[in-house]
């Protein structure tokens, strides 16, 4: 029995606007409401929840009756051939002796032997009264057939069948059957929710119509108050907990009031989890008295609760949190969720789709019949200042699928191999911006220059994906692909050697025409047209698209480039987002009214509201954000410096919090204050915990933050202590939301030291052993921050003086190794001051 609850299971519950009055929290199909209330009834619910434990208990009895002992005992032989037809005495006390062991009565009648269980049987063979007394011998001249349970012909009086231990759930079931009522848990949502909701009936096309013809300003302002009206986790809290008060009383259930209120505390805490986090059935069970329990009795008891609670959890209290709400995460909260009542957000999204057909991006549909061109389910997820909506596909059959969308994926991206301009100036990952940004620091380096200041520009293409025009990128994929020719690739496996040569480009490109003609989207049961523009969340939707904007970065973009060898520049893009950095500040004022202008051909216009500079241009816009010289510049989760001063041993850089060089933007967790939301937790093991901390500080060490050429002692000093600092706030938020506090300083030590050995090993790794951070110096920057941490919470008091002695171990150590000295000024600087960004962050 599987006992994890992911708690990505219960997002995006359905919604339709055809549910008029959506009371339909538990749905039709539902046990509860196929069930009469009835006796008869609850025992067939105790048989539907425990059908596990009654499939087991009913396969260990059949290993030990088995058929071919019973055949051993009768040992009768296909010779001797016995006449159905005119049955004899003597064939009948064959049977009585045969069966006469096993404390059975038999009873002849023509071609069938039925026998019934005997009462006065022995304890040893009461496993044999059980099941035998359920099967029906047939009599044939070859064989004895046994007829099983479910052949066995019932009448309307008999009772079905329940094992002892799972009768006092009978009870508990009646009153589920009883008290579960959609109008009354309808009632109580209105209560603890407390929502206003126009629409009282379904939204058909006429009401989108005319939506569709109020202004946009006033679509997103009423878009934005409705997004405002989730629900928060204490109001869902406490309407589960008036329904399960309703449904399921404390003499029934519990027992005591204290395994109710310690259910409660469990569901409540439940509540509180990420997207990713994984819940077990075991931790809803904590602090229960078992003995309490009223229905749970025998050496059985635990298997019977974990069932039950299993059942509860996932087929009654999910159902009634789904059927109550849209649950959804939020862009700009990373992995925190939102509780939307169904009515709501049913109305927000009305206005979203009204939006979109208002700015023509979407189009209704000529017919409802949307299975005969592919279709796209749609998702929307709220953002800022309205909702994104995000597209999967749901039936690619047509046309015969010879070859997948990640066949499809892995064929553009051989041919980008062979012809990475193609891309243009786009970046896969970090890697791509270190390699880029330290030619151009060694550009600068060889410019016989004391002080280069930088200007930046930064750029977001608007509506990236829907302004991309679909003819013209399909001509732009068939041209990659007639340019690649022909691409040899061999995959080696075992068996016969089979050659085989696809022909696939133009297939290619008639099945990205064929998906790509006519979106069709499917809304809350309504389906639309997506007018252009290629379908954002798809599977090959960034990959088309980095191509197709290299292409118009090849067509215009390069033309800015042209005579600036002695004055080096850098652009980067990653998807839509643009970054120009420049010593020229007519270069950067030149990329940037390029930009705005836009290219029609190619659809691309700048959204200017993005759009981020840090110097004064001759035109302005009024929103343009302009920044001072003086202040670093964020871009791709990095703060880049504004001032580089050249010297022959190092560069020394200004602009990044008084330190040079590259540092990590830690300015994300500003907006939701709350570590906790960029963080899962899956389990409470010490070892599955010390390694999710530890990933996520390695994905953070990589060459930008740590490279000696580019970046100053001092700022690499800053960045490790920053990067230890998360993996102390990582624990905390742990240990807090997991309830089990590691007070055992020999955990928390080695824990430490495994991390900083780790870490150290992958920064070595990354420069082949070349770098000049030590083992110990490391760990003495890892136990500094963690020290800096801990102090701040009561609950770690005891860990607090071991790792004052291990500050002074390393110390100790690198006086010894004379690297002490070298550093520790610079140490101090860098160590001393608390991240601004991290002071108000929550755990």
């Amino acid at each position: 029995m599987n006992l994890n609850i992911y708690v990505h299971t219960i997002l995006y519950s359905k919604v339709s606007f055809n549910d008029k009055t959506n009371e339909e929290i538990f749905p039709r199909c539902h046990v509860l409401r196929k069930l009469s209330v009835s006796n008869t009834s609850a025992r067939k619910l105790v048989q539907h929840i425990f059908k596990d434990i009654i499939s087991e208990s009913r396969t260990s009895v059949d290993k030990i009756i088995k058929k071919p002992a019973i055949s051993q005992n009768l040992q009768l032989q296909k010779t001797s051939a016995v006449n159905t037809t005119n049955f004899t005495d003597t064939s009948a006390t064959l049977f009585e002796k045969t069966f006469a062991g096993f404390g059975f009565e038999t009873k002849v009648k023509k071609k069938h032997v039925a026998f019934n269980g005997c009462n006065k049987l022995c304890k040893a063979s009461s496993t044999y009264k059980e099941n035998l007394s359920k099967f029906q011998l047939a009599f044939t001249p070859d064989k004895i057939r046994i007829i099983s349970e479910p052949e066995v012909f019932k009448t309307s009086k008999d009772k079905l069948n329940i094992l002892r231990r799972l009768r006092k759930c009978i009870p508990l079931c009646y009153n589920l059957l009883k008290k579960t009522n959609n109008r009354t848990i309808f009632n109580k949502l209105t209560y603890y929710t407390k929502f206003k909701s126009s629409g009282e009936r379904s939204l058909t096309k006429q009401d989108l119509h005319q939506l569709s013809k109020l202004p946009v300003t006033q679509l997103t302002e009423h878009l934005s108050k409705m997004l405002q009206l989730y629900t928060t986790k204490h109001q869902v809290y406490l309407f589960l907990r008036a329904s399960l008060k309703k449904t399921i009383p404390i003499h029934l259930m519990w027992g005591t009031k204290r395994n109710q209120t310690a259910f409660h505390k469990n569901l409540k805490q439940f509540l509180g989890c990420r997207r990713y986090d994984k819940f077990s059935i075991l931790d809803f069970t904590k602090g229960l008295c078992i003995e309490d329990l009223p229905w749970v009795k025998g050496i059985y008891g635990k298997d019977t609760l974990l069932q039950f609670f299993k059942w509860i959890i996932e087929e009654y209290l999910f159902v009634l949190i789904r059927g109550s709400f849209y649950i959804t995460d939020n862009g700009n909260f990373k992995n925190r969720l939102f509780f939307y009542p169904k009515k709501i957000w049913s109305e927000a999204v009305a206005y979203g789709v009204a939006l979109l057909l208002k700015q023509k991006r979407w189009a209704f549909h000529s017919s409802e019949k949307h299975t005969v061109p592919p279709y796209f389910a749609v998702r929307f997820c709220p953002k800022l200042n309205g909702l994104r909506p995000i597209m999967k596909l749901r039936n690619p059959k047509e046309p015969s699928s010879k070859m997948s969308f990640n066949s499809i994926s892995s064929v553009l991206k051989l041919a980008l191999q062979r012809f990475p301009d193609s891309l243009g100036f786009a970046i896969k990952d970090r890697s791509d911006i270190y390699c880029k940004w330290r030619q151009f620091l060694l550009k600068l380096k060889e410019i016989n220059a004391k002080r280069w200041q930088l200007y930046f520009v930064k750029l977001d293409i608007c509506r990236c994906f829907d302004s991309i025009p679909i003819p013209k990128l399909l001509r732009i994929v068939q041209d990659l692909l007639d340019r690649a020719g022909t691409l040899d690739v061999s995959i080696v496996t075992k068996g016969k050697l089979r050659c085989k040569i696809h022909h696939c480009s133009q297939y290619i490109v008639d099945q990205l025409k064929f998906f790509l003609r006519d979106v069709t989207l499917s809304v809350l049961s309504k389906t639309f047209i997506k007018l252009n523009g290629i379908p954002q969340g798809w599977l090959l939707s960034s990959l088309l698209c980095n191509i197709f904007y290299g292409h118009m970065e090849q067509t215009h973009l390069f033309k800015v480039f042209e005579g600036i060898n002695h004055e080096p520049c850098l652009l980067l893009r990653y998807v839509d987002d643009y970054l120009f950095i420049t010593t020229n500040q007519d270069k950067a004022t030149t990329f940037l009214q390029l930009m705005h202008s836009g290219f029609e051909d190619y659809g691309c216009k700048i959204n200017p509201k993005k759009t981020c500079i840090n110097f004064h241009p001759n035109f302005i816009d009024s929103q343009v954000l302009i920044l001072n010289n003086e202040e670093p510049f964020h871009w791709f989760g990095y703060i880049f410096p504004t001032c580089i001063n050249m010297n022959k041993k190092q560069i020394k850089q200004t602009g990044t919090n008084n330190f040079g060089g590259i540092s990590m933007d830690l300015s994300s967790y500003q907006s939701t204050r709350r570590y906790r939301d960029f963080m899962s937790t899956r389990s409470s093991v010490t070892i599955y915990r010390q390694c999710s901390i530890q990933k996520n500080m390695t994905r953070r060490v990589d060459h930008m933050l740590f490279d000696p050429q580019i970046t100053c002692r001092k700022r690499i000093f800053r960045n490790l202590y920053e990067i230890a600092l998360l993996g102390a706030i990582h624990t905390v938020a742990y240990d807090l939301h997991r309830k089990d506090i590691y007070k055992d300083p020999l955990i928390i030590n080695i824990f430490i030291n495994l991390v900083a050995h780790r870490v150290w090993v992958i920064i070595q790794r990354k420069f082949k052993g070349k770098h000049f951070l030590s083992n110990s110096l490391v760990k003495w920057i890892f136990f500094k921050a963690f020290l800096v941490k801990l102090k701040r919470h009561h609950y770690y008091k005891k860990v607090i003086p071991s790792l004052h002695r291990q500050v002074l171990l390393n110390t100790t150590r690198l006086q010894n190794s004379k690297k002490w000295r070298e550093n520790r000024f610079k140490m101090r600087e860098a160590l001393i001051n608390f991240p601004v960004t991290l002071c108000k962050l929550k755990t």
